[in-house]
């Protein structure tokens, strides 16, 4: 056997394992009326959060439309809230903006592929909060803390190392682009 397999070997297996493995199994067909009826609520719910988080391994458009389908299913089950009122903010609303959002359609309970596009991104920021948070602080910061600067308790130093590691991964990974222009279209205003 050629030497260079050997050494590729280390290198190639991991990469071979994570490719042969199946993807989770997730029913995408819908349910029958009969077996929707039979659903629990949370059933729904528990059903599109699966979805959000494996839209990375599944067909992602897909898995959102799937997302999107249960959480509205699910939110249909929930009590109307006779009390709700738009912002009086929203009057202040102009241009393109004013003739898409309405308090009728803001007042419905309705979820679209933007609010499960936004739902990932706040899961993804959940993820690399928690990876972030679970690294060890510098060996610096760990012996400045140890003297509990200020009187700092227990808690409020771990806070504190925390804060000082998503600060520094946010510092490593901010790509600095030039802002873009500001437009000067009249619909802008």
């Amino acid at each position: 056997m050629p030497r260079w397999i050997l050494l590729l070997l280390p290198v190639a297996l991991p990469w071979l394992a994570v490719g042969c493995s199946r993807a989770p199994e997730i029913s995408s067909r819908r349910a029958s009326p009969a077996q929707e009826q039979d659903r629990r609520p949370s059933d729904n719910l528990e059903l599109a959060m699966q979805f959000l988080e494996l839209a990375d391994q599944l067909e992602a458009e897909q898995a959102r439309a799937q997302c999107a389908y249960h959480i509205n299913r699910w939110i249909e089950t929930q009590p109307a809230d006779t009390d709700w009122l738009a912002d009086p903010m929203l009057a202040r609303v102009r241009g393109q903006v004013r003739g898409s959002v309405d308090s009728q359609s803001l007042a419905r309970l309705r979820f679209t592929l933007d609010d499960v596009r936004y739902l990932q991104q706040a899961q993804w920021a959940r993820d690399v909060t928690r990876w972030v948070a679970a690294q060890p602080a510098t060996e610096e910061l760990r012996g400045w803390l140890a003297e509990r600067p200020g009187g700092l308790s227990e808690d409020d130093a771990e806070r504190l190392a925390v804060a000082e590691r998503l600060f520094d991964w946010t510092i490593r990974n901010v790509q600095l682009d030039p802002l873009p222009e500001y437009p000067r279209d009249a619909a802008a205003g």
